[in-house]
């Protein structure tokens, strides 16, 4: 079993799909199962989800391919980043209903946000109890449907930037770098207070 976005035709045939890659550990699957047999899923059902393994963009007849993120996919940063090159948007798909209305839904739209930034990609965010919005490639809501809200938007998708981000060329490398340099920078300091 997975959990899997599909693209349909008008006649409900499947023209594309993209299956969740990064599962939602005792959500979708139990880890380490035969040894914390006893402790209950997060969710109903006790049959875990098999991860997707393609990253591609998903075709999307008359729009540019879309890097594909479902639920909680969307908070990890870099994800989905060989994908972004070749894709025009981001579309994220979200269950945020069992939150209620609680700091989650908003936390979980700000995270997704952030995606959109390191991209360069529009965004549209479809929440089936909000908090949906459509982004351009700075992240700035271009529309919104507010948590509890019931709609439909309805607007252009926005372009994406012209090459790419920084950060899609250089991921968390930077920021790696950096916490090696101040690790090395504490090893020092100390060795010379020791001295």
């Amino acid at each position: 079993m997975r959990n899997s976005a599909l693209v349909l035709d008008d006649t409900a045939q499947i023209l594309s799909v993209y299956d969740k890659v990064r599962l939602v550990p005792f959500g979708e699957y139990m880890p380490f199962r035969a040894w914390l047999s006893g402790i209950p899923k997060l969710t109903e059902g006790t049959v875990d989800f098999s991860p997707g393994t393609d990253l591609s963009p998903l075709p999307i007849p008359g729009l540019p391919a879309a890097v594909t993120l479902i639920c909680y996919e969307v908070i990890f940063p870099g994800r989905g980043s060989g994908a972004a090159r070749e894709a025009g948007w981001i579309l994220t798909l979200t269950n945020d209903a069992w939150f209620g209305r609680s700091w989650g839904p908003h936390q979980h739209a700000l995270a997704a946000r952030m995606r959109a930034v390191e991209f360069g990609l529009p965004m549209v965010r479809v929440a089936n109890g909000g908090i949906s919005f459509v982004t351009d490639a700075y992240g700035r809501e271009r529309q919104r449907l507010a948590l509890g809200v019931r709609g439909v938007l309805d607007t252009a998708l926005p372009a994406a930037l012209p090459g790419e981000t920084l950060y899609a060329r250089l991921g968390d490398q930077p920021f790696l770098i950096a916490v090696l340099a101040s690790l090395a920078g504490m090893a020092a300091t100390r060795r010379e207070r020791a001295a």
